[in-house]
This record gives C-alpha cells, sequence and structure tokens, in this order.
C-alpha cells in the first residue's frame, strides 16, 4: 500500500458506534467520513472516493445488504473493500455476505479497537495483492503477444526459428503456470504435481519419449483456462452455485481457445479440452466417452483427481492417500479409462 492516508467511509444508524470508528481510526492515521443515514451514503462515496468501506446491516430505509448491492453495481466500487460491522452474529449471513456481495470481512460489534485496525489493514492488503496478481497476469500476456509477433517477423533459417519458437513456449508455459498458482494459495504446484504423476503413468504404459514431453507439457497446461476466472470461484470454501460452477466448467474449452494459436500444440490442446471428459460420457465439455477421448488425457484426468484428492483445498482437507486411491479404483470404468485406472494401480 502507499503512503498516503487511507480514507474510510463508515456507514452506521448510531451515531455513537460513529464516534467510535473516527476515534480509533484517526488514532492509527486513516482519513475517516461517516455517514449516519444510509441514503446519503452512495453520494458521499462517489465525492468522498473511499479506499475502503465499513457498513452496518440493521439500518431504517436502507440496510446494509441493500447498499453492498449498490456499491458492487458500480465499476467505481466493485474492488473497494466493504467490510460489515454489525451486532448479529449469524454464520448464514457471513456466507450470503462473502459470495453474494463479495464482502470482504464480517466483524461482530462490540469490536476490540486493535483488531478492527487489523482487519481493517488485511482487507486493504489482499485487495492490493489480488490487483498486483491480475497486472503481472496481463503483462505476461502482453509479453508473449511480443514475443509471437518476434517469431513472425525474424529472418533467419527454419532451423533457428524452430529452436527461439520452442524456447519461448518453454518460458509461456513457465510463466503462466506461476500466474495461475498465484491466484489461489490451495492450487500451488497442482499442475506440476499432476504432470509428475502424469509422467509416471505415461512410462509405465511404455509412452515413446515424445508421447511423455507432450503428456507432460500438456499436463502442466491443463487448468490454463483458470486463469480468466474469478479467484472467489476457486477458492470458495463450500460448493459452487449452478452458475458458479457453469463458469468454471468452461474452463477446458477456454484453455484449448487460448493455446489455439500455437499449432504445434495440437496433442497438448487435446489434453487442455478433454482432461474433464469421463469414460461414461458424463464429463464436459463434449460429453466424450471411452476411446474417444484419447490416451493422453484420460491418464491427466486421473492425475488430476488424485493430487485434488489428496491436496488441501478451501473447502475440505486433504484425504488420506490410500482413500484417493480407493476412489480413483471405485470410479473405474465410469469417470476413468479402465486400463489408466490399472496402470496407476500398480505404480501409486
Amino acid at each position: 500500500m502507499s503512503n498516503k492516508p487511507i480514507r474510510v467511509l463508515a456507514i452506521d444508524d448510531d451515531k455513537l458506534i460513529l464516534k467510535l470508528i473516527k476515534t480509533i481510526l484517526s488514532n492509527h492515521n486513516f482519513v475517516v467520513e461517516t455517514v449516519f443515514d444510509p441514503l446519503d451514503a452512495y453520494s458521499s462515496a462517489l465525492v468522498f472516493e473511499p479506499d475502503i468501506i465499513t457498513i452496518d446491516l440493521m439500518m431504517p430505509e436502507l440496510s446494509g445488504w441493500e447498499l453492498c448491492d449498490i456499491f458492487r453495481r458500480d465499476p467505481k466500487f466493485k474492488k473497494v473493500p466493504i467490510v460489515i460491522l454489525t451486532a448479529k452474529d449469524d454464520k448464514q449471513e457471513r456466507e450470503v455476505a462473502k459470495y453474494l456481495f463479495k464482502v470482504n470481512d464480517y466483524i461482530i460489534k462490540p469490536f476490540d479497537a486493535e483488531e478492527l485496525v487489523k482487519r481493517l489493514n488485511f482487507a486493504l492488503m489482499r485487495r492490493d495483492s489480488l490487483e498486483k496478481q491480475e497486472k503481472d497476469f496481463f503483462e505476461t500476456i502482453q509479453i508473449i503477444g511480443s514475443l509471437a509477433e518476434e517469431l513472425k517477423i525474424k529472418n533467419e533459417s527454419l532451423e533457428r526459428q524452430i529452436k527461439l519458437r520452442e524456447e519461448t513456449i518453454i518460458n509461456i508455459m513457465k510463466s503462466l503456470t506461476i500466474a495461475l498458482d498465484t491466484k489461489d494459495p490451495y492450487t500451488k504446484g497442482h499442475s506440476e504435481r499432476v504432470a509428475d504423476y502424469s509422467e509416471i503413468i505415461g512410462k509405465e504404459l511404455g509412452l515413446s519419449s515424445n508421447e511423455l514431453f507432450r503428456l507432460k507439457r500438456g499436463a502442466i497446461l491443463h487448468d490454463i483456462g483458470k486463469l480468466i476466472i474469478d479467484i472467489s470461484y476457486i477458492s470458495k470454501p463450500g460448493p459452487l452455485t449452478t452458475e458458479e460452477f457453469q463458469i468454471m466448467m468452461s474452463h477446458p474449452s477456454v484453455g484449448a481457445r487460448i493455446l489455439e494459436p500455437l499449432d504445434f500444440l495440437d496433442e497438448e490442446i487435446f489434453i487442455v479440452e478433454r482432461h474433464h471428459e469421463s469414460w461414461d460420457g458424463t464429463g464436459y465439455p463434449k460429453g466424450l466417452k471411452d476411446d474417444e477421448i484419447g490416451l493422453l488425457p484420460s491418464i491427466v484426468t486421473v492425475a488430476d483427481v488424485f493430487d485434488a484428492l489428496t491436496s488441501d483445498r478451501s473447502y475440505r482437507k486433504a484425504w488420506p492417500r490410500e482413500e484417493a486411491v480407493n476412489e480413483i479404483k471405485r470410479l473405474k470404468g465410469i469417470k476413468f479409462n479402465p486400463v489408466v485406472v490399472d496402470v496407476f494401480l500398480r505404480v501409486f
């Protein structure tokens, strides 16, 4: 965060609470604007341009939820952290606050002064971190575009062009993998582990060195489509809504479209697009079944599920290895290619 004073817009129908908030935060170098009438909150925010907003829930004329909705619908306030300050300690409302209105924190009154300051600062730090990740990602995409353009205009020998192209793609893959990992700490290292597991299975199947190379590269890239998915969906600590799940289900197709211009990655594109297909035809995005899916995507599907089950997620703890192996075995011939499962069970 910069050194300039942090502007806090505090909205509450209790003047004593507003006075307390202003006193606490002013002593910690915040600039505080208080709003007693919730009907004045939006116009005050337009003038004050807050860095963070605190909102009480139970207010006359306009509730805290209605205010959250107003702010989140305006692009100017979409990324401004909102912290709920309320006397109502309701677990269900906390979930609504976080996922429906993208509220950044939920603090129960009466609150401790130091805790209030600490949590407001954390909300701001989290916002800045996500903005940096987004900036870094788009800078990476710009670099990729520049490199691709360079390759088009290079007037060198065919051998040099091919070598440069391959080196560029390797660097692109590393950059995109790092960008994907930073979106959610729970999935950090996931793509590399899936690549390693896939390679182990592929070797046991007797794949050629070229097939193993393409398999591992496709596994590294299998979730590349998630780069454009809102992080709140990826790291949500609970079941997704129907709409959120539909968005998440689009990532194989999106990933394939991202890689489509790289025509020499044909096998890798199949892996990216098909790693959520199921042996019985109930997968997505195309509902392919049996051998229609292809061997390499089927290998990555098993490796992907195994790593997901044996890793901590925001919504659950990692499964014990034995339970994860049994789950893969149970889904043999249903979700997974039976041949791949048999090999998996030999090496894992």
